[in-house]
């Protein structure tokens, strides 16, 4: 009785706040389709992207035969973003090659998963665990982005974060780390376009042949434009002036 009594209050405040509200900034595509019935004009859509420069030139990524082949997991250390699965792939990987490698680097919210992650991982000397139980500054991250061969984002299907779009998927991409991702349109597309990666189940996982052939077979970063993925402030500012500044000056 009380949730649907809150539930009522909430829809009552959202309709008298409605027409208050000169214009709405969102963080994801998504959420202009989510709220549809709720927001009006006008509306900006400024997804989270990446928040540096664009590197001076592009390059394309090959990774050869022979050397290590450095995997990275990075962000939030939790079952939902598929920190298991992405254990679950290296294992595979390493028995068939033992020049594969796994870092696992960022921050666990929940102790309980932390202790099973570091339970399953310490029979295995090729994957390293950094960070864990405390936050890690960005600037490491980045650091491991640029000193590893390929970025993963075996997240598992959520209906809460499927038509968001991680951030580090940004990062990776702008910085040319290729990128094995579980399936998902919206994601699918940032890496078609740019050639950035291939695409598995992670819950059926491929022969660790047929995924090393795909790695070694394949020119990563052969196309795209990076501005796509810098945080657009322009954008922010221009549709600031034109809807707001400019209307507050004419009333003026």
């Amino acid at each position: 009785m009380i949730k649907n009594i809150l539930a009522h209050w909430v829809r009552f405040k959202e309709k008298f706040v409605q027409k208050k509200i000169d214009g709405y900034l969102l963080a994801e595509r998504t959420y202009q389709r989510e709220l549809a019935d709720r927001i009006h004009p006008q509306i900006l859509v400024l997804e989270n992207k990446y928040q540096g420069s664009i590197p001076q030139e592009s390059k394309i990524v090959r990774i050869t035969e022979g050397q290590k082949i450095k995997l990275l997991y990075s962000g939030t250390i939790a079952t939902s973003y598929g920190v298991f699965e992405a254990i679950d792939l290296i294992i595979r990987l390493y028995l068939f090659d033992y020049r594969f490698e796994l870092t696992i680097i960022g921050f666990s919210p929940n102790c309980r998963e932390l202790t099973k992650v570091k339970n399953r991982i310490a029979p295995y000397p090729f994957i390293k665990l950094i960070g864990g139980d405390k936050p890690v500054d960005h600037a490491e991250i980045l650091s491991a982005i640029h000193t590893h061969h390929i970025g993963l984002l075996p997240y598992r299907f959520n209906e809460s974060t499927t038509l968001r779009v991680p951030t580090k998927l940004f990062e990776y991409l702008l910085n040319h780390l290729p990128v094995i991702c579980s399936p998902n349109l919206i994601w699918g597309e940032y890496i078609q376009k740019f050639n950035a990666g291939i695409i598995i189940p992670f819950s059926d996982l491929p022969k660790a042949g047929d995924i090393k052939n795909a790695i070694l077979n394949t020119d990563f970063y052969t196309q795209g434009n990076p501005e796509e993925l810098i945080w657009e402030e322009s954008k922010l500012l221009n549709w600031y002036k034109e809807h707001f500044l400019q209307a507050a000056e004419q009333i003026a």
